[in-house]
């Protein structure tokens, strides 16, 4: 399939300076031209704020000392960061998907995870569907109808998901229960909701 870069801001946040090189390179061999890579959590955080990062793409490690993935994802929570993620870790696959979870239920958008050593296919291939949806979203339809036959593949192929939103009390912030959601990662539209 023959790609073609979109203009994307990137992001790069893991600790380890060979990942840092590893995936800069590999984000330029498919066209990538604004690659930012910082080796340290508070850093990026620092160097985001305040400013308009809705077609950015962070790739975070979740593995850092000082600040770990998982305490960075709250802090963008916070910051109300509309980009989009990829995580990435050496950890097992179940904590890729808890930390994936995790984000949804911030309603952060993650593209998915991918395992290290990252490889040059997984990256392009989540980025590639990135750039499918943005065009879809600027081209195509506001709203989609799907067949029954369409969700009954997406749960034989594992696209659906859990997203977990908290029940709060306005009236003191007592956090009173949780809702679950199910999410689709349609291969074309993205995140379905």
């Amino acid at each position: 399939m023959e790609y073609s870069p979109i203009n994307t801001d990137i992001i790069i946040v893991d600790d380890d300076q060979f990942q840092l090189k590893l995936l800069s390179h590999q984000l330029a061999m498919v066209g990538y031209e604004n690659v930012t890579a910082f080796d340290d959590g508070q850093t990026a955080l620092d160097r985001m704020a305040g400013k308009m990062l809705d077609g950015t793409v962070v790739i975070l490690d979740l593995n850092m000392p000082n600040m770990d993935g998982l305490e960075f994802l709250e802090r963008l929570k916070d910051s109300q960061f509309n980009g989009a993620l990829l995580l990435v870790s050496g950890e097992d696959e179940r904590v890729l998907q808890a930390a994936e979870t995790l984000a949804g239920s911030y309603n952060l958008q993650v593209l998915g995870h991918l395992s290290k050593p990252v490889q040059q296919e997984q990256l392009q291939k989540y980025l590639n569907a990135l750039s499918k949806n943005r065009k879809n979203a600027a081209t195509g339809p506001k709203s989609q109808n799907y067949t029954a036959e369409q969700l009954r593949d997406a749960i034989e192929q594992g696209n659906l998901f859990n997203m977990y939103q908290p029940k709060v009390l306005l009236s003191t912030g007592e956090l009173v229960g949780v809702e679950a959601l199910v999410r689709w990662r349609h291969p074309q539209y993205g995140i379905v909701r």
